[in-house]
């Protein structure tokens, strides 16, 4: 997929240090919006980077002209069968309003798709109006209740859902 000179794909665990960079990145820019810190995630050591990108399926925004990670979201089978989470979604505020969100969105949907999953979940901080509209033009509703996951250390989320065969109409 390319908008306007990115490109969305896979990261592998050898890139886990660009994955590290742009994970503490979000963290550091939009603490709130997940439920991890940025001072634990700094303590992690490179297996625990590489176990996170064999464990979930992370893509990232790359900028081709110089190959620089502007975004990322990853796709988690979780222990429902049928069911998988879009986690981490997170894109740099000089790449936002440029559709590159979506991209990522759409492509943990493709693969939940070509993984066989017929539901996809998220959650989405309580407040982070931005984010949630966006999930809801890829066609993602409030669900009645997390069913993989518990918010901790006071981290409220709303979750979100959406069944991953039907087709999408963009708005």
């Amino acid at each position: 997929m390319n908008r306007s000179g990115v490109r969305i794909r896979r990261l592998s665990p050898d890139e886990w240090a660009a994955y590290r960079e742009i994970r503490l990145a979000a963290l550091a820019e939009s603490p709130d919006a997940f439920g991890s810190s940025l001072e634990r995630s700094r303590q992690y050591t490179e297996e625990i980077w590489r176990d996170r990108l064999t464990t979930a399926v992370t893509f990232a925004a790359e900028r081709e002209a110089d190959r620089r990670l502007l975004g990322i979201a990853s796709g988690l089978p979780t222990a429902i069968a049928g069911t998988a989470a879009l986690i981490g979604m997170w894109v740099a505020p000089e790449a936002r309003r440029q559709g590159i969100g979506e991209a990522l969105v759409q492509r943990v949907i493709a693969w939940a798709l070509e993984a066989g999953v017929s539901r996809l979940e998220l959650e989405v901080t309580v407040g982070n109006d931005r984010a949630e509209r966006l999930y809801a033009r890829c066609e993602f509703a409030r669900a009645e209740q997390a069913t993989w996951h518990s918010p901790e250390d006071g981290h409220r989320t709303i979750t979100m859902a959406r069944a991953v065969g039907k087709p999408f109409n963009p708005r």
